[in-house]
């Protein structure tokens, strides 16, 4: 549908693999299955550039902050196999099909396919041209956000985060998105309440926006140790208990950046002596991840005029 292959004869041409990439989802409150086809990108000289802007956490705030105080609605876009929408290759790029294709030809490129270390490049490229046709303008700070402006104010934004949008605007902004939506295969649409990139965004009656990340906290879970491990505070950590410090600040450090500033230096702090941690700095981890995921000492950040 996208145009993505040509089929052309197998005159032994350097070629990549392709692999499935299987994952359960609940769609409609079903359980699903989602197949993707993607490339070994790593199997590719890799001598072009990889860079793709999306909008940074100082961005996201900003732009919350605009919507807000402008009082505007929120609401979000996904957009349906996004890499696949994305400019036309300028490269040879011919890739082996799966066994299910039943065929001994090979497929010659003609779109990024997910894999390709440039695919999320070449997406947000072809969506910066379409936006820019449309009137946007780019943040020069933050090039994931586009805004538009009737030359005394701004009239819509859009934030970018690879394939999810978040948009708000002045009603006469919404033909902006219309015509948007007849350039892209679009996927799911929400409206006031819903979640973006992880982060659970509700609109209130006053349009203040409350931004949290509950489920995400949910899912940090404490270090386990034993009772004999416990005791021995400053024993330094071995391989297998570095590896379990280091993902639970990765959690905290990524749920600090968005929504709870206020474990940002205990977890900077601790993060900062990692080839050093002894059971001790397991223990403190732990303590914040108590702290975050205690009900009553849950906290929202908010977005007001």
């Amino acid at each position: 549908m996208q145009g993505v292959y040509s089929e052309v004869e197998n005159k032994g041409q350097s070629c990549i693999s392709l692999r499935w990439v299987v994952k359960s989802k609940v769609i409609d409150n079903k359980p699903a299955i989602k197949a993707r086809l993607c490339a070994r990108g790593f199997e590719e000289d890799q001598n072009y550039r990889t860079d793709s802007p999306t909008c940074s956490r100082e961005g996201i705030r900003v732009a919350l902050s605009l919507i807000s105080s402008k009082k505007w609605e929120i609401n979000s876009i996904d957009v349906k196999t996004a890499f696949l929408q994305g400019k036309p290759l300028d490269r040879t790029i011919f890739v082996r099909p799966p066994k299910e294709a039943q065929t001994e030809k090979l497929w010659l490129l003609n779109k990024c396919v997910y894999g390709l270390a440039d695919a999320s490049r070449y997406w947000y490229l072809k969506v910066r041209e379409e936006l820019c046709k449309l009137g946007a303008k780019s943040s020069k700070l933050a090039q994931g956000i586009f805004y538009f402006s009737n030359g005394k104010e701004i009239t819509g934004i859009i934030v970018l985060f690879v394939d999810d949008l978040l948009w708000a605007g002045k009603p006469s902004f919404i033909q902006i998105i219309k015509q948007f939506k007849l350039i892209f295969h679009i996927g799911s649409e929400n409206s006031s309440t819903f979640k973006y990139i992880g982060i659970n965004l509700e609109q209130k009656d006053d349009m203040s926006i409350e931004i949290d990340q509950t489920s995400y906290t949910e899912s940090i879970n404490l270090i386990p140790l034993s009772k004999q491990q416990s005791s021995n505070t400053h024993k330094t950590l071995n391989d297998s208990e570095t590896s379990q410090l280091r993902s639970a600040l990765g959690q905290l450090n990524w749920l600090s950046n968005m929504t709870r500033p206020e474990i940002g230096f205990q977890v900077s702090n601790i993060s900062s002596n990692i080839k050093r941690a002894t059971i001790n700095d397991i223990k403190q981890t732990n303590k914040i991840i108590k702290y975050v995921k205690f009900p009553s000492l849950h906290l929202a950040r908010h977005y007001r005029s």
